[in-house]
């Protein structure tokens, strides 16, 4: 069961534009189209370049390497402190 915590309009979902979205602290849900979106990218990077955690972890797993828990999670990390 996940908790949600503040529904928020201070951010808003970089895929539909909805601000109706549950703020989690270093990233964002968007119910309408269920995905998360880490916050330090929204404002930094057009939208259409903005991928979801969910398509990070895609392409994490679409490498061999990467499939390995250890390395596939410091490789995230990377892509999630990257301020491009």
């Amino acid at each position: 069961m996940r908790a949600i915590f503040n529904i928020s309009s201070n951010y808003y979902c970089p895929r539909c534009n909805s601000t109706e979205i549950v703020d989690h602290g270093e990233y964002i849900e968007c119910p309408k189209c269920r995905l998360d979106f880490f916050k330090n990218h929204i404002g930094e990077i057009n939208n259409e370049n903005i991928l979801a955690e969910q398509e990070l972890k895609g392409v994490i797993d679409s490498f061999e390497d990467l499939k390995d828990k250890k390395i596939g999670k410091v490789f995230l990390k990377y892509l999630e402190d990257d301020n491009f």
